[in-house]
């Protein structure tokens, strides 16, 4: 008796812990998804905000939007959605506080960060080609070569994982053609028109993205084509899917600027 008593016991003893384990795993699961809302409201009102600042350039929204991630960071440790977040904001916030160049250095380590956590998405690398050359435009020209360099193979290594981005090859098309051609720099005007196209041809409803073909054109002495591409800017509707996404003229401003380039071929 006294040993099916204790036999009794261990089988209770063990069903009590399998069932405190399903609870606290419960629990835990739970939990784990109560904090996995909570994050996403906030990672949405924070992009809300920042998009809001991209449209009406209220400091206020940058600001808030930079608070909110901020306090997400504290809490969230080694979160990718958070770490890319916050140096995306941080690139517009550093124009809002006394010491820019060390704010965008800051967001340069979160992208940095970022890319650490999970090497095989894009936003890290560009947030952080970014703010390279943020950080290279407000040092000086030496500085800014180097900068350019970790610009470039940050955005490359963007379309490499995301063939489609056409902004990333956009901006790539900027610096093959602004920054010096071998052997002090990696300039290249070809190779700017060709980014140009295929940004174009993934996103041809962004004006931005056209009036950089129409430069790349200019600067490769196309200047047919450029006066096509012109034709087709002041064509376009007031509207940039970019528009909320990055800091860039307002598509009224590029349909100005192709008017008045237009008006120089007659």
């Amino acid at each position: 008796m006294a040993l099916t008593a204790n036999k009794s016991n261990r089988l209770f003893s063990c069903s009590s812990i399998i069932v405190l384990l399903v609870l606290m795993s419960l629990i835990s699961s739970a939990s784990a998804k109560e904090e996995s809302s909570s994050l996403k409201e906030m990672l949405a009102v924070s992009d809300s905000l920042y998009s809001e600042y991209l449209l009406t350039k209220q400091p206020e929204c940058i600001i808030k939007s930079y608070n909110i991630l901020m306090a997400c960071d504290a809490t969230y440790e080694n979160c990718y959605s958070i770490k890319w977040r916050l140096s995306r904001t941080i690139n517009e916030y550093g124009w809002h506080v006394d010491n820019s160049v060390n704010t965008w250095r800051q967001g340069l380590s979160l992208a940095k960060e970022a890319i650490e956590l999970e090497p095989n998405n894009y936003e890290g690398y560009l947030w952080c080609g970014i703010l390279h050359g943020q950080i290279g435009r407000a040092v000086g020209f030496l500085n800014a070569l180097s900068s350019v360099k970790q610009m470039r193979d940050c955005l490359e290594k963007v379309v490499e994982i995301e063939p489609k981005h056409a902004y990333a090859r956009y901006i790539l098309s900027l610096l093959y053609r602004q920054v010096p051609s071998s052997p002090l720099s990696f300039g290249n005007k070809t190779k700017a028109l060709e980014l140009a196209q295929s940004a174009v041809f993934l996103e041809p409803e962004s004006p931005n993205l056209w009036w950089g073909l129409y430069e790349a054109q200019i600067a490769t002495g196309k200047r047919q084509k450029a006066r096509e591409t012109l034709e087709i800017i002041v064509e376009m509707p007031e509207y940039d899917p970019f528009n909320h996404l990055y800091n860039q003229p307002h598509p009224s401003e590029i349909k100005e600027k192709a008017e008045f380039a237009l008006s120089r071929y007659k």
